[in-house]
């Protein structure tokens, strides 16, 4: 199996911030291939980088599953996705 880390730059609109991201969590975690979701502390700023750890067999099933990810955060209310990046070496590579 295979591993990577997906960061996903997420912002919340909405006054109940903390709220918004434990049930974003908890939704993202019992994902299968999801190990952990990790959030910084602190969630005054307007923008927070979601790292979310998986593990994989081949490229389709990475893709697959950072598609369901997005997807999740996408229809959470007040949240939007302000930009993503992963490790493509990780998600493709041969080793």
């Amino acid at each position: 199996m295979k591993e990577t880390v997906f960061k996903i730059n997420i912002s919340v609109k909405i006054p109940e911030q903390s709220r918004v991201y434990e049930q974003l969590i908890s939704t993202i975690n019992e994902l299968p291939g999801v190990t952990r979701v990790d959030l910084p502390s602190d969630h005054t700023f307007e923008t927070v980088e979601m790292s979310v750890s998986v593990r994989f067999n081949n490229a389709e099933e990475a893709q697959s599953l950072h598609k369901k990810i997005l997807r999740l955060i996408t229809r959470c209310d007040g949240v939007c996705v302000a930009g993503i990046s992963y490790d493509l070496n990780a998600m493709f590579g041969e080793s």
